[in-house]
C-alpha cells in the first residue's frame, strides 16, 4: 500500500495510462501468500475508503510488524488483460487469507461487491476471514 497514493487510484479510474502503472508496481505473489483482498465499491468515496484502508494497515503493522500483502483490482488487474482476468476471481480470492471489505454507502448495492463476497464464502472461506471497515463519510 505504500507506494499508492490515493490521487493515483482516483485518477486510474479515468486514465488507462496510469491504470498500467498501478499495474506495474504489483509483484507477483504465491497462492496462499497474500493477507487480504480488498473489496470496495468504486462509488463510494475514495477519500474514505483511503483513510479506512490506512487506518486497516496500521493496525495491521502493528499486529504483524511489516506490511501487509494486499490483493488490490486497481493494481493487481491487467488492465490490457481485464477480460481475461476476471474469470480468475476465485482463484485471487482462494489466494488470499483474509477479505476486507470497505462498505461504503453504494457497497451492498454494487453487484461486483455482492459477487466477491459471494465468491469467497464459496471457494469455502468461512465469516472469520472477513473483516468489513465502515469507511467515514
Amino acid at each position: 500500500l505504500a507506494p499508492v497514493e490515493p490521487a493515483d487510484d482516483e485518477a486510474a479510474e479515468h486514465d488507462a495510462g496510469l491504470r498500467r502503472a498501478l499495474f506495474l508496481l504489483s509483484e507477483p505473489a504465491a497462492l496462499g501468500a497474500v493477507d487480504v483482498f480488498i473489496s470496495h465499491s468504486w462509488r463510494d468515496d475514495a477519500d474514505a475508503k483511503w483513510a479506512a484502508l490506512q487506518s486497516w494497515r496500521d493496525a495491521f503493522v502493528i499486529a504483524h510488524k511489516r506490511e501487509p500483502l494486499c490483493w488490490y483490482d486497481k493494481a493487481c488487474i491487467d488492465p490490457d488483460h481485464l477480460q481475461d482476468q476476471l474469470g480468475s476471481l476465485p482463484v485471487y480470492l482462494a489466494g488470499c487469507k483474509t477479505l476486507l471489505a470497505l462498505v461504503g454507502p453504494t457497497y451492498w448495492s454494487r453487484l461486483w461487491c455482492v459477487i466477491e463476497m459471494f465468491v469467497h464464502f464459496e471457494m469455502g472461506a468461512s465469516i472469520e476471514r472477513v473483516q468489513m471497515v465502515r469507511p467515514s463519510q
